[in-house]
């Protein structure tokens, strides 16, 4: 069975133009042309499925094409498996900035100091050497 690409978009979410894009970067195959029109092999909506997860967790497009190449039908590879652990290790430092960032925002808040020197220094006792000033 084969899928116009309004079809994938609808069925994916990711707009007409996007797809394209991807076509064009090597994300997805270039599908046949049936009268001129695009017709995606239903197995487009898999691909798209990794893209999307992978893009909602900060992967970069060369990233995810890096994936692809390396996931193949059987499954991830050692490539994948790497790149997943590397990423992985990503978010969890981007994690901990947040983290960060979110105490020193509510030390913040809560702040009633006179000058930015008696601010700081409240700032470095309340927060601890995890984040720097």
């Amino acid at each position: 069975m084969t899928l116009a690409i309004g079809e994938v978009a609808q069925r994916s979410g990711i707009p007409a133009t996007t797809l394209r894009y991807y076509e064009e970067v090597g994300l997805i195959a270039r599908p046949n042309r049936v009268a001129g029109r695009r017709q995606y092999a239903e197995d487009v909506l898999d691909v798209l499925t990794v893209v999307s997860a992978a893009r909602r967790a900060g992967v970069s497009l060369a990233e995810v094409r890096v994936m692809l190449d390396t996931l193949g039908y059987e499954g991830p590879g050692p490539a994948w498996r790497n790149l997943s652990t590397y990423k992985r290790s990503q978010l969890l430092d981007q994690i901990h900035q947040l983290e960060q960032m979110v105490q020193l925002l509510d030390a913040i808040t809560t702040c009633e100091c006179d000058s930015l020197t008696a601010c700081a220094s409240r700032l470095r006792a309340d927060l601890g050497s995890g984040v720097s000033l």
